[in-house]
């Protein structure tokens, strides 16, 4: 009863008075940990070296078949390997970037041509 009339206080431990700081400077927290920041952001790293390495030899493949006259259902098996070699960049948000480069890229040649869209489920098939 002296607890709803407000007489008495409820004490949450994990609630304590902090400032936002004091999350900040406390190196023993495992959220705060340097360790698992510096992981997560060398795995981000990681992923944005693998999307630039993703996006050259796309661009690459794009060029190379149109050189060869390679038919579009060639061409999308072709894209298929490569994509399949990326799995990190599957998963992550700049996937879709991906795609549009892709749809872009092969603008420049209309015998490929490819959506967003349709560059986003070679990504899922495994014909």
């Amino acid at each position: 009863m002296q607890i709803l009339s407000g007489r008495k206080k409820i004490g949450f431990p994990s609630l304590g008075k902090k400032t936002i700081n004091d999350s900040l400077s406390s190196p023993h927290k495992h959220d705060g940990n340097p360790a698992n920041l510096n992981e997560a952001f060398q795995e981000s790293f990681a992923t944005l070296d693998e999307v630039k390495e993703l996006s050259a030899r796309l661009t690459g493949a794009v060029s190379e078949s149109a050189e060869l006259d390679r038919p579009k259902q060639e061409f999308e098996n072709y894209i298929r390997l490569i994509l399949s070699e990326y799995p990190y960049v599957k998963i992550s948000s700049l996937r879709s970037n991906v795609n549009n480069l892709l749809a872009y890229e092969t603008k420049k040649h209309p015998e490929l041509l490819l959506t967003s869209t349709e560059a986003d489920e070679l990504w899922e098939e495994n014909n």
